[in-house]
């Protein structure tokens, strides 16, 4: 077991041929074997997500990594003699690791069941609570394609958090800055809105006021010259199919004679509230059932959250809230992870990464289906409904906004806190409605810390001050 096993990786593909190498990406190693000997490695970062000088402070393990002991400007060898001090760092290193995996196998007994991402360990705790729950199972079926071009559709639409600069603020001393947070923006939205619940079908749709809000929708769209009415620029360059002439600010279009991309319902929306154009062209549509997520589904996130916040502080309890908050925060990549991936090889002299065959995505959706366990889809409308959350207050707000990250704003004084408080009144209605709807406590989406403060999912909270902030962009 490695920490950034990579670096190793690089180091021993000199002196040893490698087997079974398991890669996402090119160079980005979760495990291999060693072709002559009995050796499987595995990479303890893609384990945990987390550096290795703050796992003993994350699970309270009894050996600390040392930093700042080891010179890494020096040229050693083979015959280098180690001092006492540059030994103990490198004792300390796999001490740390030795110490987070002891603690793991209490659970886990042996190291083959160690999952090899932190993902892993969430995915591996839902699957056992739900393996007998064949309404569950029957029930997300339903909501997993089969069909390979929808596949690469909700691919084309897939995005992650906004990341931007206000360029007008950009590279300058900005005083007064508040920073506002999402409460777990993500599980929020995986709670209380509705996502895909069943196979996408193609519709003839040629203009906006035909979507339906029970359905939601994939939509192949071109805009013709459209340009972006704030400070702030949102569509990705990266994401359109096609673009002529456009202008742009740091990875985000602000104007453009065409735009060629493929959008969720939501992100659709935003759009439409956030560029004028002159005129728009639906190419094509495909639409699927619209529904909450299972409800065993939801319970899970809420006991996860639930726990977290309970065990946050609490002495005794240090290593459990660890455990607890490494699984929440681990909920949602656990829905968008991709398994549908080029196959990545290492062949002991180069990589290679060969594109799966439309017979070999086929075999695996239906494979996916058949386990019956998430939706791709899911995750897929999870990061547009959080965009849009975040994107609504940031056009309300856009001339103060200095920086945003996600689910955070950065803004500068001035602002009108009652945008703020009114989509915090937004967030509990919608909580009243899924409780009402699907028979929950909302006790459970507002726990208690130690102290007794309630922490509401959702909410836009204060996350700072900064008497003096800059940014040089994304």
């Amino acid at each position: 077991l490695v920490h950034n096993l990579i670096y190793e990786f690089q180091f021993l593909r000199n002196i040893v041929k490698f087997k079974n190498v398991f890669s996402r990406k090119s160079r980005k190693v979760i495990k291999f074997e060693l072709e002559k000997y009995n050796i499987e490695f595995r990479c303890t970062y893609y384990m945990t997500n987390v550096k290795l000088e703050k796992l003993p402070k994350i699970y309270k393990l009894n050996t600390k990594k040392l930093v700042g002991n080891l010179d890494y400007t020096k040229i050693r060898h083979s015959k280098t003699k180690l001092t006492t001090e540059e030994l103990s760092y490198c004792e300390n290193d796999c001490l740390v690791i030795y110490e987070y995996i002891k603690l793991q196998l209490e659970k886990y007994k042996s190291l083959k069941n160690l999952p090899l991402t932190s993902t892993g360990f969430v995915r591996k705790e839902l699957k056992n609570k739900l393996a007998k729950n064949f309404s569950y199972k029957k029930r997300t079926q339903k909501a997993i394609n089969t069909d390979g071009k929808i596949f690469n559709l909700l691919e084309k639409c897939f995005m992650g958090g906004y990341t931007h600069a206000n360029w007008t603020k950009s590279n300058e001393i900005i005083k007064n800055v508040t920073s506002y947070d999402f409460t777990s923006s993500y599980p929020y939205v995986m709670l209380t809105e509705k996502f895909p619940s069943s196979e996408f079908k193609k519709c003839n749709i040629k203009n906006i006021s035909q979507i339906i809000d029970k359905f939601c929708y994939i939509i192949h769209i071109k805009f013709y010259n459209i340009q972006c009415k704030f400070f702030n620029n949102f569509i990705s360059n990266s994401k359109c199919l096609s673009i002529k002439n456009g202008k742009y600010d740091n990875g985000r279009l602000i104007s453009a004679d065409e735009i060629e991309i493929v959008l969720t319902d939501i992100d659709l929306k935003f759009i439409f509230e956030s560029y004028n154009f002159e005129k728009y062209e639906f190419i094509e549509v495909y639409w699927s059932f619209k529904n909450y997520l299972p409800k065993e589904y939801i319970e899970f996130i809420l006991e996860k959250y639930k726990n977290k916040t309970e065990f946050k502080g609490v002495e005794g309890k240090e290593i459990e809230y660890a455990l607890e908050k490494a699984k929440f925060n681990s909920i949602y990549g656990m829905t968008v992870t991709n398994n549908i991936r080029d196959n990545v090889i290492f062949d002991n002299i180069e990589w290679k990464e060969e594109p799966l065959t439309n017979e070999e995505i086929i075999v695996l959706l239906e494979k996916q289906k058949q386990a019956g366990f998430l939706s791709y889809s899911w995750g897929v409308w999870v990061t547009a409904y959080a965009r849009y959350n975040l994107l609504s207050n940031l056009i309300k707000l856009d001339n103060y906004v200095v920086y945003s990250d996600t689910d955070s704003l950065k803004l500068q004084e001035g602002f009108n806190i009652e945008i703020i408080n009114k989509y915090n009144e937004n967030v509990k209605e919608k909580i009243k409605k899924v409780c009402n709807d699907l028979k929950l406590s909302i006790d459970d989406f507002m726990p208690k810390d130690k102290f007794g403060k309630i922490h509401c999912l959702g909410l836009f909270d204060f996350d700072g001050f900064y008497k003096e902030f800059k940014t040089l962009g994304a």
